[in-house]
């Protein structure tokens, strides 16, 4: 995964995080697919120096979610899984919570 980042100390710490709830109740959208919700989170500790924009690579490791998505969807009569990337946008106006963004939905098929 790819992320980018503005203001962005060269010294700066950035821990992250990708994570699903396996007790979340699948999202359906407005066609019917049915939509997991995977949430990247970004702990950042701040550095020194000059602030540029930052584009970082990171790799998750995800297999056990593929195979509990893989598991429930082969049980509902489904050869795919759909799954989205919710994110931390921005803070909102008086900045006392975070406005989420999400990825468009990412579709992986299988073969049971």
């Amino acid at each position: 995964m790819q992320t980018q980042h503005v203001n962005h100390q060269v010294d700066q710490k950035d821990i992250f995080n990708l994570s699903y709830n396996p007790d979340q109740e699948v999202e359906e959208d407005s066609t019917g697919q049915r939509v997991y919700n995977l949430y990247l989170r970004v702990t950042q500790e701040g550095g020194t120096g000059d602030s540029t924009k930052w584009i970082n690579t990171t790799a998750f490791t995800i297999d056990k979610f593929l195979d509990q998505a893989k598991a429930i969807e082969s049980s509902e009569g489904q050869n795919v899984i759909n799954f989205k990337i919710n994110y931390a946008e921005r803070y909102n106006a008086d900045t006392t919570a975070c406005v989420w963004g999400a990825t468009d939905v990412f579709t992986l098929r299988f073969t049971n």
